[in-house]
């Protein structure tokens, strides 16, 4: 039997998947030849050339490569910051598959985190579901309803 896979961008996808890894569409429903139909972008984009090489020392930044607004960039510099839907967040994301307090991104001394803060479609990191507090790398996948970003931290020389 074929996989799963998306109707908008042909990525393969776990019957579990809400939204495409690829593309961030929303997953809506299976038919019989296996195709889930999805909601949202019509098109792969193309990856982002992710690298910390221009941020700050201690800054780190998370890059669109997935969903509305890609390529743009936000810069982590701040401790404890909100990534939602709200006005109020640090990282302020406008689409409805966003909560408005979505997830917590922290800096600590071990470095950034992230942890869903209690969102209604879920927080994942490389394409797992963060459950608790999740450890990020540059290069990590951090997907957040449609957003599918890249974390990047800065380069160290």
């Amino acid at each position: 039997m074929a996989g799963l896979a998306c109707a908008q961008c042909a990525a393969e996808l776990d019957p579990s998947d809400r939204f495409c890894p690829r593309c961030g569409a929303e997953v809506d429903a299976a038919d019989s030849t296996g195709v889930i139909s999805a909601i949202g972008d019509s098109a792969p984009l193309p990856p982002v050339t992710a690298s910390g090489h221009d941020l700050a020392s201690g800054q780190a930044a998370l890059i669109v490569q997935g969903g509305p607004d890609h390529g743009t960039r936000f810069v982590l510099s701040s401790s404890d910051l909100v990534v939602g839907r709200s006005d109020e967040s640090d990282v302020f994301l406008d689409d409805v598959t966003v909560s408005r307090r979505h997830a917590v991104i922290v800096r600590g001394a071990d470095g950034w985190s992230i942890s869903d803060d209690g969102s209604l479609n879920g927080t994942y990191v490389n394409r797992r579901l963060a459950e608790g507090s999740v450890a990020l790398a540059s290069g990590d996948e951090v997907q957040l309803g449609k957003y599918r970003f890249v974390f990047v931290e800065a380069s160290r020389s």
